[in-house]
């Protein structure tokens, strides 16, 4: 699949949504998360996006396996969300 797929894919969620690959780079975008975050270049740091400690946690967890396939995190916060990894 091409980035161009994934995104397609992302596009059928309302809510903004990411493809990262191991290395936490974005891979794909949705329009929604284009639209609340600004453009977003493949390739770039997810950190340089979202720097809610909870969500790049939840990430780095993800990412070392040892968390779920899926967590969800609710943020009380400015950037109010739910937020599944």
């Amino acid at each position: 699949m091409t980035t161009a797929d994934y995104a397609e894919i992302l596009n059928g969620f309302a809510d903004p949504a990411f493809i990262l690959g191991g290395d936490r780079k974005v891979a794909a975008a949705n329009a929604a998360a284009h639209r609340i975050f600004g453009q977003i270049s493949t390739g770039v740091d997810f950190v340089r996006i979202m720097r809610q400690p909870e969500v790049l946690h939840l990430i780095n967890q993800c990412r070392s396996g040892e968390a779920r396939l899926e967590d969800v995190l609710t943020l009380d916060s400015s950037l109010r969300g739910v937020f599944r990894v």
